[in-house]
C-alpha cells in the first residue's frame, strides 16, 4: 500500500519537477500515515521493523518472526512446514505456488497471466503511440 504513493511522490519530484506547494497535501498525508503506524504498531512503515522510535508498545520481535513464518506458510496453503519452504529452490518456490490444491493454483495462474497480458498490451500500446497521436482522430 505504501509503495504506490512513494513512487508517485518520486515521479512528481524527479520527472515532473513539481514545486513544494503542489506536494504539500501529499506530504501531509504521508506524515499522517507515519504517525498512525507509529501510534498503532511502533514503526513508521509497519511490516518493516526498522527505524522506529524507542517506545514501549512495540511488538515483541519474536511475535513478528512467528507471524512472518506463518505468513510464508499461508502462501503455500499450509501444505509445507517453514523449514521445508526454506529449503526450496527458486524453481520449487514457483512450481509449488502454481500447483497448490484446489482453486488457489488457478487463481495464481490467472493472476500471473493477467500481469503478463497487461504488460504486453502496455508495451504494444506504447510502441504504437507517438507524441502526436493525440491529434489523430
Amino acid at each position: 500500500m505504501i509503495w504506490l504513493p512513494v513512487f508517485i511522490f518520486l515521479y512528481s519530484i524527479c520527472i515532473l519537477r513539481s514545486n513544494f506547494r503542489k506536494l504539500l497535501f501529499g506530504i501531509s498525508v504521508l506524515i499522517i500515515f507515519f504517525v498512525k503506524n507509529i501510534w498503532t504498531f511502533g514503526y513508521p512503515v509497519f511490516p518493516v521493523a526498522i527505524a522506529g522510535p524507542d517506545i514501549f508498545w512495540k511488538p515483541n520481535p519474536e511475535v513478528l518472526k512467528i507471524s512472518s513464518q506463518y505468513a510464508i506458510m499461508k502462501t503455500y496453503d499450509m501444505q509445507y512446514t517453514y523449514k521445508e519452504i526454506q529449503r526450496f529452490s527458486t524453481f520449487d518456490y514457483i512450481k509449488n505456488w502454481f500447483t497448490l490444491p484446489g482453486i488457489k493454483s488457478k487463481i495464481n495462474i490467472l493472476f500471473i497471466a493477467s500481469l503478463i497480458l497487461f504488460s504486453v498490451f502496455a508495451w504494444i500500446k506504447k510502441k504504437n503511440s507517438s507524441p502526436l497521436s493525440v491529434f489523430h482522430f
